[in-house]
């Protein structure tokens, strides 16, 4: 925005081709400037219209562009607004107003947006998964986005955002552009942390010591970020009651290049969220899921794409935002896709918890559980799970005592339980993977088996044994070969488990 010089360029005294008979010429002569009348007498002078014919004045095209260029040099801003009004009026233009379109886009994407935050934290309440870090900056931004919401209504379109610059009072200009300023010091804050939340999220999923580094320095950056966009919005006018002031040319001060400072945040952002959305897609290719599986997780991390668009959206609408002469009608457009890019990030990082709470209630979404030959890669780093409110009652490297064998666990709660085994039983698979599309994240387990100790098989047996449920204590059994009997041969079996939609993440 310049110092706003522009708005002289408003004034195109007289609409072309509307006849009307609001005003009379009389009346039109009154509340004219000195300025605009004696530019609309000497203009009239070289024209074929007659001073008393509207029709003509305000059709004719060459007339209109001469009253323009002389109310440009000769009158001030406000003299300019006023007698655009005024000729607007008498010659019948059509009022145009978008408040209520704007309203209704940015109350129902806030809405929306409220609606999948609190699904998220429902989701995180009916199960054994802790608000994290990615929860709580969450919660920031729709905290930050509670005055923006009011924003929008009261303090924009409140004061005439969506209406014609030249049908508000002079007061209403200023206010309007001083609630600009505080919505764009809101915004700058509420997409960085936006970011920040889904990038806390990430380090929910991915163990790995080198991508998580990445992923905090990603952190990191978008901080930085934050922190010298939002102080260069704050402070990019001196004094700061300039930004608001400037409009009408009588008052003195200096800003920064606004449209600068617009673009290259703009461009920041939208570079920002192509990063992010490679980042997790890197992970996909080491994990040995079926490719229908892994264009499930992909669809599910590349959601944030609709952020992108959306930003790239907002981009064309900056080309407007830099080029206005008509700033309340023109910062609609602008305005509304920065409501719906806070608000679609809001939904899109919030649709991984809100899944796994429908799968929960409705358990057919995730299909049934199936078993695969197939070992899958860790994917799931769970900082937030809840322990287990089971005590620990032996040892966390305990042993499963046999007749043929021992076998070590090495993590989980342990618990000692005796029971008979009959080598007639079949034992369950234990190089398996269980998988359960209903799951949220999958994670290794290992089992050691060594060779030892002998024994009848039809003597109790001690087993103690790592278990995240009852219904892992219940079934875990020495393994068996194909004919019923104890493996003896000692091996270390991987056991790739889906946990269940009980942690953080998702598959």
């Amino acid at each position: 925005m310049r110092v706003f010089a522009w708005l002289s360029f408003l004034c195109a005294v007289l609409p072309v081709n509307v006849v009307a008979a609001s005003l009379s010429i009389t009346d039109v002569v009154e509340a004219l400037p000195s300025c605009a009348l004696t530019c609309l007498t000497t203009t009239l002078a070289n024209s074929t219209c007659s001073p008393t014919d509207k029709q003509c004045i305000c059709t004719n095209v060459p007339l209109n562009k001469a009253i323009k260029i002389c109310v440009m040099e000769e009158c001030t801003i406000k003299e300019a607004l006023s007698t655009k009004n005024v000729t607007s009026v008498a010659c019948n233009a059509p009022v145009r107003d978008k408040r209520d379109l704007y309203n209704w886009i940015s109350n129902s994407f806030v809405v929306a947006s409220w609606i999948a935050f609190l699904l998220r934290i429902a989701s995180r309440f009916t199960s054994d998964t802790q608000l994290w870090w990615d929860d709580y900056v969450a919660t920031f931004v729709m905290i930050v986005g509670l005055p923006q919401a009011i924003i929008n209504v009261r303090g924009l379109t409140g004061n005439g955002l969506g209406k014609d610059i030249w049908t508000l009072s002079f007061t209403s200009i200023s206010d309007m552009i001083r609630w600009l300023y505080a919505a764009e010091i809101l915004y700058f804050a509420q997409v960085n942390f936006i970011k920040i939340s889904i990038l806390f999220f990430f380090l929910r999923l991915f163990p790995e010591r080198k991508i998580r580094l990445t992923i905090w320095g990603t952190i990191i950056a978008n901080l930085l970020i934050f922190i010298i966009i939002d102080l260069l919005a704050a402070l990019q006018c001196r004094p700061i009651s300039f930004y608001w002031k400037r409009w009408d040319g009588e008052h003195s001060g200096e800003c920064l290049n606004i449209n600068a400072l617009a673009f290259s945040s703009a461009g920041i952002s939208i570079v920002m969220d192509i990063w992010m959305l490679i980042l997790p897609l890197t992970q996909l290719y080491d994990l040995n899921l079926h490719w229908k599986k892994k264009i499930g997780v992909a669809a599910m991390l590349s959601i944030g794409i609709i952020v992108t668009v959306v930003s790239v959206l907002r981009l064309q609408s900056l080309i407007v935002f830099a080029n206005t002469q008509n700033p309340t009608w023109d910062y609609v457009q602008l305005g509304y896709w920065c409501t719906i890019e806070i608000c679609t990030g809001i939904i899109c990082s919030s649709m991984p918890a809100i899944r796994l709470l429908l799968v929960r209630i409705f358990p057919r979404i995730a299909g049934t559980t199936h078993n695969s030959s197939n070992h899958s890669k860790s994917l799931g780093y769970d900082p937030s799970r809840r322990r287990s409110s089971v005590p620990k009652l032996a040892s966390r490297n305990s042993f499963i005592n046999g007749r043929r064998g021992s076998y070590a666990t090495n993590q989980g709660i342990t618990m000692m339980k005796t029971f008979d085994v009959s080598s007639s039983h079949r034992g369950m698979g234990f190089d398996k993977e269980i998988e359960e599309e209903d799951g949220t994240e999958l994670v290794s387990r290992k089992l050691t088996r060594s060779e030892a100790g002998t024994g009848d098989a039809e003597r109790g047996l001690e087993n103690t044994q790592s278990y995240e449920s009852k219904e892992d204590a219940d079934h875990l059994s020495p393994p068996h070969d194909q004919n019923g009997s104890r493996l003896s041969s000692a091996r270390s079996i991987n056991e790739g488990v889906l946990m269940s939609p009980r942690s953080p993440g998702w598959v």
